[in-house]
């Protein structure tokens, strides 16, 4: 790993239509996935665990309002992958940035392992495009 500062990355309100629309550009693979677990661990099993059960800093009496993330009450279930991904970067709620401590592919190989281990955790279906409205004739 290189400590390297991380030099211009473009960026997006995560609930922006540019935000929702990022797409994860890495590969399913098992690189993508170690790398995804490795991170997830050092970063994200504090307060989420498993995903389902929240990690120690998210018990009872801790930090309020740590989110689930998978299961039948998990959040990623409702969000897209750039949302996601976005969260993991400039932070939301509670929860703080990460942006300055990975690179793109670390923080999006996360959105990989988390969409692909845990349960009810892939992405919802794409919003349908609307029809064109037919025009009227003369």
């Amino acid at each position: 790993h290189f400590l390297t500062p991380i030099g211009y990355r473009q960026n997006f309100v995560r609930e922006s239509a540019e935000g929702q629309a990022l797409a994860n550009p890495l590969a399913t693979n098992a690189d993508t996935l170690a790398m995804g677990e490795k991170y997830y661990g050092i970063y994200c099993t504090p307060c989420h665990g498993d995903g389902v059960q929240l990690g120690p800093v998210g018990q009872p009496g801790r930090y309020p309002a740590v989110a689930v993330l998978a299961g039948d009450k998990g959040r990623l279930q409702n969000i897209t992958d750039g949302h996601v991904y976005l969260t993991i970067r400039n932070g939301g709620g509670i929860m703080p940035s990460y942006g300055w401590a990975m690179t793109n592919d670390e923080m999006w190989s996360i959105v990989t392992f988390m969409r692909e281990t845990m349960p009810n955790a892939a992405a919802p279906a794409p919003e349908p495009e609307p029809e064109p409205a037919e025009e009227a004739a003369p």
